[in-house]
């Protein structure tokens, strides 16, 4: 079978499909509001609205219901449901906010979770109520948006419970709020029920719950309501496939895998671009230095005439120093002794003159 779950996004598909989506939790979900809801179907003319590949349409006609429309918006969707249609169920394109039906038609009306996949909810209300027999039942689902993984690309108002039940409130007199939850389960059972599976019920079960939810803490809240007394309804229990609690922490071991190398990838590249910092400040301090290079060179040009220069006085110093060596040589030796009076008597002769 082709995928037929409708528009796919960030992985999430739109519709469920039983053949192509296992025995876990979420076909759990799907396929636990079918059989609860098939206890109202025996000897009803029966709406499901928003059905889908039509699994459910098919499992309220195999409970009895006199006849079964399904309708969907979807028109690859219907053409594979009437391929596998069950007697008694007619399948047809249609819009859930504009129902092609007459006036109080159908004794149940089933819708779920479809509600929170269309824009206007108010107009899908008023259609169900419209189509909906006196004294028929209408049973509907929201995903409860304060317990819903939240995300779904596809939903656009999801319901909490006082907002569901005064919606249909506002529609029909009589609303009966109904709670959906996942629970892990242990079960013993005998060998002919242990190894039998399709949704056929279990007679003389017990069961008890280690854990409670207050009402609001469910997953997805169901409704039954009618303008006339409602009936009194069987707790519905779905059981999943046995391996799914090891799947669950396989895929969690996993995550967790890919958290770690992501982590040490983190780590790698806050590394590099430490380093890369540091390179960008060395960079920066040489191309300070490098623009510094002209003055140096002038700096260097001026030190090395200043050099010269100084070389150049060391040789007049060293020449006056010799100079001033000599002067002291002939002023110390014996002739400048001896001629000393003749000097004296120049200079007196030159002052005289």
């Amino acid at each position: 079978m082709s995928d037929l779950s409708g528009t796919s996004a960030d992985g999430i598909p739109e519709r469920f499909i039983p053949d192509q989506m296992g025995e876990g939790v979420v076909a759990a979900e799907h396929l636990c509001r079918y059989w609860w809801a098939a206890q109202f179907a025996p000897g009803r003319r029966v709406l499901d609205a928003g059905c889908g590949i039509g699994y459910g349409s098919n499992m309220l006609a195999e409970a009895g219901a006199a006849e079964v429309h399904g309708v969907d918006i979807a028109e690859p969707v219907i053409e594979a449901a009437g391929q596998a249609a069950a007697p008694g169920v007619a399948f047809s394109v249609g819009d859930v906010a504009a129902l092609d039906f007459g006036a109080e038609l159908f004794d149940l009306v089933v819708c779920f979770e479809v509600i929170e996949h269309v824009e206007d909810t108010g107009a899908v209300l008023d259609e169900l109520a419209r189509v909906l027999a006196p004294g028929g039942l209408l049973l509907i689902s929201s995903p409860n948006r304060d317990r819903y993984v939240p995300g779904n690309p596809h939903h656009r108002q999801e319901f909490l419970p006082g907002e569901l039940k005064t919606a249909l409130g506002s529609r029909l007199a009589q609303v009966r709020l109904f709670r959906q939850s996942d629970w892990l389960a242990s079960a013993i059972l005998e060998d002919d029920v242990f190894a039998g599976s399709g949704g056929a019920p279990m007679a003389n079960v017990e069961v008890r719950k280690l854990v409670g939810h207050e009402p609001g803490a469910e997953t997805y809240t169901l409704a039954l309501a009618s303008d006339g007394d409602l009936p009194a309804s069987v707790t519905a229990l779905t059981l999943t496939h046995t391996m799914e609690l090891r799947e669950w922490m396989e895929q969690f071991q996993a995550q967790n895998r890919a958290f770690r190398e992501q982590a040490d990838e983190l780590t790698q590249l806050q590394t590099l671009d430490r380093e890369r910092h540091e390179l960008r400040l060395r960079l920066e301090h040489a191309e300070k230095e490098l623009a510094r290079i002209p003055d140096l060179e002038i700096a260097a040009r001026r030190a090395e005439a200043l050099e010269q220069r100084l070389q150049s006085l060391e040789g007049v110093q060293q020449r006056l120093e010799a100079v001033n060596q000599a002067l002291e040589d002939v002023m110390g030796s014996p002739s400048w002794r001896i001629t000393a009076p003749l000097r004296k008597a120049k200079a007196f002769l030159n002052r005289s003159g």
